[in-house]
């Protein structure tokens, strides 16, 4: 950084790490492969399986609703004190 605190050096603001971007397109073929083989057997799964994988797979693709107040704060704040270690 100069005198000024501006960045001189480095990745520009915002650009992505090296390492996250290539994590991210391991995880995406990972995915995409896992989901290939889940829809070949996805006709032998039993109407109960097909609900259960439904189930399992909205809780990764709904967003769960957050409670409010109407001046949108939340009072869903946990504070622990004390020594969580004795």
């Amino acid at each position: 950084m100069d005198s000024n605190g501006n960045k001189t050096g480095g990745r520009q603001k915002g650009s992505q790490n090296l390492t996250t971007i290539k994590a991210r397109q391991q995880m995406e073929m990972t995915l995409s492969l896992s989901l290939a083989k889940l829809l070949e057997k996805i006709d032998i799964l039993k109407p109960s399986e097909l609900i259960e994988l439904a189930a399992l797979c909205s809780k990764h693709t709904i967003p769960i609703p957050k409670e409010t107040n109407e001046d949108g704060s939340s009072d869903n704040v946990i504070i622990i004190t004390g020594n969580l270690l004795k």
